[in-house]
């Protein structure tokens, strides 16, 4: 979603154009894994975060964040 000090953080958290950014960075991560890993390699996911430098008050820290969130879940889901 890009830096937490950004006015325009709210806005992408419902944008879908924004949003599917992640989706082909989660299809090659999964191609590499599967071509190279073997069968015992997982994918894994250590931090989701939505806007860095801490974040956009009224807006990483708020229900509006679930957005973002739960689309960026499914995508990695599907993903594998």
């Amino acid at each position: 979603l890009g830096a937490g000090v950004s006015p325009k953080v709210p806005k992408f958290m419902l944008m879908p154009t924004k949003l599917d950014h992640l989706k082909a960075k989660a299809e090659t991560a999964a191609r590499v894994v599967s071509a190279y890993g073997g069968s015992t390699t997982a994918l894994w996911v250590g931090e989701a975060g939505g806007a860095y430098n801490s974040g956009r008050a009224n807006a990483t820290d708020a229900f509006i964040s679930a957005f973002w969130f739960n689309h960026n879940l499914a995508t990695l889901a599907t993903a594998g």
